[in-house]
């Protein structure tokens, strides 16, 4: 793989390649001039994982043979226990609970002063650095629906490289990448903004309009018998303010 310059080279042959042919392989041809190829650098990255010879920078892996329910692991996380042992990595080592506001700003982080899981300092949430994902299906089954995955290869990478992309729920609607997203840490329960309460009751008349789906510590979840549906849930996270979403 090459990347030559404008105007430089050797051979007779163009060096102006185009834009389409961005990512493959530049060839000197019999004639000594160059020429695009056709393959392209994930083609290639895709073989060498097929056939066990590649390992992607910053990145874990895990193969999934379905047929036989087995799971292996793969690229740096060959040898790895779970738990401590992938804090290196930002994907999980960088996850943190965290205070957040109803604007979106991360007031504090566990450990730091005012952190708190009562929903004074804002929603208990777990803070989830962006990374990128790469999935090659090892082997697969013709059927009259189409192709059966049976054996598949999933790696995931705290830095962009050549194959990756950076996994969708870091892609907001509008098409913007997020750095980071923030889950809730707990299951979602209800504030009350005419009573201006976190909820514990079973039975609650909700104000869908105005009350606000909330992530803290020893509240009770909301549940159906309030009328709640996924549309709804839908509202209340919304009603807390502009980024929230179940």
């Amino acid at each position: 793989m090459a990347s030559i310059p404008a105007g430089g080279g050797s051979g007779s042959g163009s060096t102006n390649l185009g834009d389409d042919n961005e990512g493959k392989i530049v060839i000197i041809d019999e004639n000594g001039d160059i020429a695009a190829g056709t393959v392209s650098e994930e083609e290639i990255i895709n073989a060498l994982i097929n056939g066990g010879g590649y390992t992607a920078r910053n990145a874990v892996g895990l193969e999934v043979d379905y047929d036989n329910k087995s799971f292996t692991r793969t690229q740096l996380a060959k040898g790895k226990s779970k738990g401590s042992d992938f804090d290196t990595f930002a994907m999980y080592g960088g996850r943190r609970r965290c205070n957040v506001a109803d604007d979106g700003t991360i007031n504090a982080f566990y450990g730091e002063n005012g952190y708190t899981e009562d929903g004074s300092n804002g929603q208990v949430m777990v803070y989830q650095p962006k990374f990128y994902y790469q999935r090659i299906p090892l082997n697969t089954l013709d059927n009259k629906v189409g192709k059966i995955v049976t054996h598949d290869s999933f790696i995931i990478s705290t830095t962009a490289q050549s194959g990756f992309k950076v996994h969708p729920i870091f892609i907001t609607s509008s098409g913007e990448e997020l750095d980071y997203v923030l889950f809730s840490a707990y299951e979602g329960s209800l504030y009350d903004t005419s009573a201006n309460n976190y909820v514990n009751a079973l039975n609650v008349t909700v104000d869908f309009g105005a009350d606000k789906l909330s992530s803290i510590n020893n509240a009770k979840p909301i549940t159906g018998s309030s009328g709640l549906s996924l549309a709804k849930a839908e509202q209340l996270a919304r009603n807390r303010g502009t980024g929230w979403h179940i």
